[in-house]
């Protein structure tokens, strides 16, 4: 009996750290998403440092720079890092992604490095493996600057399904802005006030022209129920202000999908990277 009890207390010693090894080899896993490299090149043509994602056709319609390969959408993303001007040949832009973030870099050459005295624009465009339904951000080194924006007003609301069923939200959070010439790009943090679980965020391009903001698609994220379409999100933006209104967009869901709609104000408070 106490062999026995001596055999079940090393095998409970054994179990607890297994599981306690599991675990943290987990907490310490990053899920790599695979991506393939559409153009890489020194001589992009792009002279400011901008960043721009499309998630669906008339999105990739605007992208900087002319792209001949075709994407499938329901499975990939487009994400293009411009550098901006360089003085020098010998910059690359690096990226990266896992656990639904893509990650860019500029490395410069070394510093006894003999490089050709050349004006450059070096930029990196992948094409990453993602589901359309999965939300996609982008974590960006100090090259490139970003204003950054706190939300002061804010609601989203989603109604639909079976049985008819609508729910509010205030909206809190931050959102990060980067333009080039007539292109904007927004990386949304919001979540509803008091439930940090319910959340939208995503990284999102599109148009702006004469301050005015268009952004094709935008998820809903935790703000809707499923199924839904994509928001459109329409505004305006100045130094010191950012406004959106959230529509749905057309959908063949018709009897128990839901939708979701809203608005955001927010105000300018520094310029930083994320």
């Amino acid at each position: 009996m106490k062999k026995l009890l001596i055999l079940f207390t090393i095998f409970c010693l054994i179990t607890t750290f297994v599981t306690a090894q599991r675990k943290r080899k987990n907490r310490g896993h990053r899920n790599i998403m695979n991506y393939r490299v559409l153009k890489e090149s020194n001589h992009c043509g792009v002279d400011n440092a901008f960043i721009f994602i499309a998630r669906d056709q008339k999105t990739f319609a605007n992208f900087p720079i002319n792209l001949s390969e075709k994407i499938d959408f329901s499975r990939e993303a487009v994400v293009g890092f411009f550098a901006g001007t360089k003085p020098t040949m010998g910059y690359r832009v690096q990226v990266s992604a896992a656990d639904g973030i893509v990650s860019g870099n500029v490395q410069a050459p070394p510093s006894d490095a003999i490089v050709a005295e050349v004006l450059t624009s070096p930029c990196k465009v992948v094409a990453v493996a993602i589901p359309e339904d999965r939300p996609l951000l982008i974590k960006a080194s100090s090259d490139w600057k970003m204003s950054e924006y706190k939300v002061s007003k804010g609601k989203i609301e989603y109604s639909g399904g079976f049985a008819p069923r609508q729910k509010s939200y205030d909206v809190e959070g931050k959102i990060f802005s980067l333009a080039s010439g007539n292109l904007i790009t927004l990386i949304f943090e919001l979540n509803a006030k008091g439930d940090p679980k319910i959340r939208l965020y995503e990284a999102v391009s599109g148009l702006l022209e004469n301050s005015s903001v268009n952004l094709n698609r935008v998820d809903p994220g935790g703000f809707s129920e499923h199924p839904r379409p994509f928001m459109k999100a329409t505004g305006t933006l100045s130094a010191e202000k950012l406004s959106l209104k959230f529509e749905p967009n057309p959908t063949m869901v018709i009897n128990d999908g839901f939708q979701a709609e809203g608005f955001i104000e927010a105000i300018r408070i520094k310029t930083t990277s994320r």
